[in-house]
C-alpha cells in the first residue's frame, strides 16, 4: 500500500470527508474515493459507510485507523528529520566583544550584509565557553584557553594581549592583595594560581571571568588584579601596581575551528581563516 493511500485512508476517517481530504492532501475528491476504492479492492474490506452526506468508518475502517494514524506520524518525523540532515546550517562564529571589535568586524562582517550563511555571536568568557562546551561555535577567536579541548583545533594565533597588575590610583596597599583574579582556565597561561598557592601572603577571594567586571571593581578599591594593558592605560583612575606574578602576562589571541564538519562547511571555514591571515 503507497503512503498516499494511507494518508488518503487517515484524512478522510479523522474529518469525515474525502472532499476535505482532498483539501488537505492537494488534491481532487475523486482521486482521494479511487484511492480508497483501491485500498478496499486489494484488502478485500470495506472501509467506510456512507451516512446522510457523510463517509464514517467501518469496523473494519476503525480498526486501521490507529495504525494509520501511527504510520503518519512516524512518516512526518521521519522527513522533518531528513530535512534536518540536508539543511545547510549557518557557519557561526563566536568571540568577545572587544575581540569582536579588533579582529572580527574589519574582516568579516563587510562580507556579510548578503550573507545568512554566517552567524556572528559575542559574549563574555562564560558564554563564549557554554557555546564550546554545547559545540554550537564553528569557529572560536578568543584568549588561548581552549589549547586542550579535543572538539576544537587551534589554527592560528592572531596576537597578544599583555596583561598587568592594576589598583584604584586612590588606594595604597601596604601588600599587593589579589582580591580578584581571573578564573582557573586561564591559568595555564599566566599561572596565578601557583603564585597564590605558594604565597601565603595571598589569598583568592573571587573568581570572574570579564575584565570589565575587574575594572569596576578594582576602581573600588576592593583589592588588585590583572587588567589588559589598553585597560588601564586609558583609565585616569587606575594605576600598575606589584603582583605576585611578573608585570607582563602573554594572553594570545587564537582562532579555533570545531573538528569534524562536513566538506561545505570545511570549505567556507578555509576561506574564512583565509581572509583572518591576510587582514591580521
Amino acid at each position: 500500500m503507497l503512503i498516499k493511500s494511507i494518508y488518503a485512508f487517515y484524512y478522510s476517517a479523522k474529518y469525515n470527508s474525502f472532499s476535505k481530504a482532498a483539501e488537505i492532501l492537494d488534491t481532487s475528491q475523486p482521486n482521494i474515493s479511487a484511492q480508497i476504492k483501491k485500498v478496499e479492492t486489494d484488502l478485500n474490506i470495506k472501509l467506510f459507510e456512507r451516512k446522510q452526506g457523510r463517509v464514517v468508518l467501518s469496523k473494519h475502517g476503525q480498526q486501521l485507523y490507529k495504525n494509520a494514524e501511527k504510520i503518519v506520524e512516524e512518516y512526518r518525523e521521519f522527513l522533518s528529520h531528513s530535512q534536518k540532515l540536508t539543511e545547510k546550517k549557518p557557519i557561526t562564529i563566536v568571540t568577545q566583544p572587544r575581540l569582536y571589535d579588533k579582529y572580527v568586524e574589519p574582516v568579516i562582517v563587510p562580507s556579510l550584509f548578503d550573507n545568512s550563511s554566517i552567524h556572528i555571536r559575542t559574549g563574555e568568557l562564560f558564554a563564549v565557553k557554554s557555546w564550546v562546551e554545547s559545540e554550537e561555535a564553528d569557529i572560536l577567536i578568543t584568549e588561548g584557553i581552549f589549547d586542550e579541548n579535543r572538539n576544537y583545533q587551534k589554527i592560528k594565533e592572531l596576537d597578544m594581549l599583555y596583561f598587568s597588575w592594576a589598583k584604584s590610583s586612590k588606594f595604597n596597599f601596604s601588600e599587593p592583595v589579589p582580591t580578584i583574579t581571573h578564573s582557573r582556565v586561564w591559568d595555564h597561561w599566566h599561572n596565578l594560581t601557583s603564585a597564590l598557592t605558594n604565597n601565603n601572603k595571598f589569598e583568592r577571594v573571587m573568581t570572574i571571568d570579564t575584565p570589565n567586571f575587574s575594572k569596576k571593581l578594582i576602581e573600588k578599591g576592593l583589592g588588585i588584579g590583572l587588567l589588559p594593558e589598553a585597560m588601564i592605560e586609558e583609565s585616569d583612575t587606575l594605576e600598575y601596581c606589584k603582583g605576585p606574578t611578573k608585570s607582563h602576562i602573554e594572553g594570545p589571541i587564537n582562532v579555533y575551528i570545531r573538528k569534524g564538519l562536513n566538506s561545505d562547511k570545511a570549505k567556507i571555514i578555509n576561506s574564512i581563516i583565509d581572509d583572518f591571515i591576510v587582514a591580521n
